[in-house]
């Protein structure tokens, strides 16, 4: 008795493109595409910002917190974190979830600039390379030395 041979179906063969200039979109063109997507915040900056920045803060307060507790031999749970920092559940549930999208937020609407000054150096890096680089840049901005309190925008703080 014969059988018939089954034959299934080819799997595509998917090609990844390493390459802007091959004409097919890869992963870099994605992030491009995808980050134009966001707006700029125009007006919404300064009180993102500040939110962003009261969320720095509370992250710190707690990082604090959290040490002075271990240190007296506590392993804290984020309640007792929360509490030693002075924060009811409530408070620090607004603060995560507000900072955290601020932060977010004032990431993504900044990226466009630096993708604009990553193109205005040409270099033997690529694009790619120095657009990684800057928003490597923008983060420890954000997250690290942004204050509202010096009255410049966050994009000049960043060209800074």
């Amino acid at each position: 008795m014969r059988t018939k041979p089954t034959t299934q179906a080819p799997t595509p063969k998917r090609t990844v493109y390493t390459s802007l200039w091959d004409g097919e979109p890869d992963g870099f063109r994605t992030f491009l595409r995808q980050m134009g997507r966001h707006p700029l915040l125009k007006e919404q900056e300064l009180p993102t910002a500040k939110l962003a920045r009261a969320y720095l803060d509370f992250e710190r307060d707690c990082d604090q917190a959290r040490a002075a507790l271990i240190e007296q031999g506590i392993e804290p749970t984020e309640a007792d974190v929360w509490a030693a920092a002075g924060f009811s559940l409530t408070d620090a549930a607004q603060h995560l979830s507000a900072g955290r999208k601020a932060t977010r937020q004032m990431v993504e609407s900044n990226l466009r600039l630096v993708v604009d000054i990553a193109k205005r150096y040409t270099t033997h890096v690529s694009l790619e390379d120095r657009t990684q680089e800057g928003t490597i840049g923008l983060l420890h901005a954000v997250c690290c030395i942004f204050t509202t309190s010096a009255g410049y925008s966050h994009q000049l703080r960043v060209l800074f």
